[in-house]
């Protein structure tokens, strides 16, 4: 990644979902929802020359809140069963949908050549949802299902008090879509709408 001022980074992300976890508790009857078990390790590699890298958080807010801090969602195209069955539950249009799997503070400064692990989160910042799906019809399950295990691209997003650095747009949820493993969903190109996560 490379910001407006000239810093480079690169952000090593690695996600290994191991199941995903069925549940139907806290539904109402004929519905459920699925939760990721999965483990991410994220680390921030400085590239800059001679420079130390940091991020700020945001200001007025309690840390570790306020922290700034890079996220990792799993995205879908707009016909997928996930993005189909989101639209149809929040009564809008269908758009790309993504789903928050974590989250890493990026809080501590990365000297020259050096390398950072961030403190790492599952699911969304502030600790009430988990990484999954949630409140989706029971009958629509086999689908959803197979779509959850082939997600169209990653999402690396970046939240802070400096997220214009990077020259991104802000989505309302996700801060600034600053890196993809496909090259259209880059830098805001397309701004996906927010998967419903299941409570803790």
């Amino acid at each position: 990644m490379k910001d407006v001022d000239g810093y480079t980074f690169d952000l090593d992300v690695n996600v290994i979902t191991s199941s995903l976890g069925e549940t139907v508790a806290d539904d109402k009857p004929g519905f459920m929802s699925a939760r990721f078990l999965l483990d991410m390790d994220l680390h921030i590699i400085n590239t800059t020359p001679g420079r130390n890298v940091s991020f700020k958080g945001v200001d007025g807010v309690t840390k570790p809140f306020g922290n700034p801090k890079f996220l990792v969602s799993a995205l879908w195209n707009s016909d997928s069963p996930i993005c189909l069955s989101a639209a149809e539950s929040a009564k809008r249009a269908t758009k790309p949908c993504s789903i928050l799997l974590g989250f890493g503070y990026a809080d501590v400064s990365t000297p020259a050549g050096g390398t950072t692990a961030l403190k790492v989160f599952k699911g969304s910042p502030g600790g009430h949802q988990t990484a999954g799906m949630a409140g989706f019809p029971e009958s629509e399950w086999p689908a959803i299902k197979e779509a959850l295990t082939k997600p169209d691209a990653f999402l690396v997003s970046y939240d802070g008090g400096d997220f214009r650095r990077f020259g991104c747009p802000l989505h309302g949820f996700l801060g600034a879509i600053v890196g993809a493993d496909s090259p259209a969903y880059e830098c805001g190109a397309v701004m996906p709408e927010l998967v419903k996560h299941p409570a803790t």
